[in-house]
């Protein structure tokens, strides 16, 4: 077992270390992306595959000799050493879920909180929480105090998120932090996912009129809302880098 999960997470920091080194700076946004998602199922597929489902036995016998020996106390040592890990594991897993279900939970709380309305022929929901706009599966929220020249293109941009199942991906990563919170390049791979995710938005959303789009950008730089498992159109931490992208 814990053979299979040091596998996963060392595939899982390789495949992190050869996209920040070869790919981060690409312009081939859906090509990350790709890379991102599937070598992440992958580093976690190959190794639990090769594990478990061997397709080849190879029976060996041979006569051993016989050993008298009394109770090992190193064997019972080794046992409760494993006893401890799997309650301190346990407890990293219960702590993350309980984050995790935090974030579904203020989500909910976001859809309940919220006005419906259509905006160019979409449904959205308008929030009274001010300089937040994020997509989450097929919901999209966009703040009330969102200036109206604005508000088309954010639609824009949040209808990629949702089109393009971003949620998919975080939810993805979401669970493998779950399970392997003791891993800190899984908060470094979600990073690079959203910003993957933004470039990916920006890209579309800007296509009429680029420049005015870096202008509200910039405009929106002084925000700073960051709900949990969405991407967030106000992202301070990102948005020097959609600018340059």
């Amino acid at each position: 077992m814990f053979e299979v999960i040091f596998k996963i997470n060392l595939s899982i920091a390789l495949i992190f270390i050869v996209y920040k080194l070869f790919l981060a700076k690409s312009k081939q946004l859906q090509v990350n992306r790709f890379y991102l998602l599937i070598g992440l199922l992958m580093a976690v597929i190959i190794p639990i595959a090769t594990h478990y489902f061997s397709f080849t036995s190879e029976v060996i016998s041979t006569n051993l000799p016989t050993i008298n020996f009394s109770p090992n106390l190193q064997v019972k040592s080794y046992a409760e050493n494993t006893n401890y890990l799997f309650i301190l594991y346990s407890i990293g897993v219960l702590f993350m879920l309980t984050y995790f279900l935090f974030g579904i939970v203020k989500i909910v709380k976001f859809i309940f909180n919220s006005q419906k309305e259509t905006l160019e022929g979409f449904s959205i929901f308008i929030t009274k929480e001010p300089n937040i706009s994020f997509n989450f599966l097929s919901f999209i929220f966009i703040s009330k105090d969102t200036q109206p020249q604005l508000k088309s293109s954010i639609l824009k941009h949040e209808l990629v998120h949702k089109n393009q199942l971003h949620s998919i991906d975080i939810l993805l990563v979401e669970f493998l932090k779950i399970a392997f919170w003791f891993n800190p390049i899984l908060w470094f791979y979600k990073n690079s996912m959203l910003e993957n995710h933004e470039f990916l938005a920006d890209s579309q959303a800007s296509k009429e009129n680029l420049k005015n789009y870096q202008n509200w950008l910039i405009k929106t730089f002084a925000n700073n809302y960051s709900p949990l498992l969405v991407n967030q159109f106000f992202s301070k931490s990102l948005i020097k880098n959609r600018i340059k992208m």
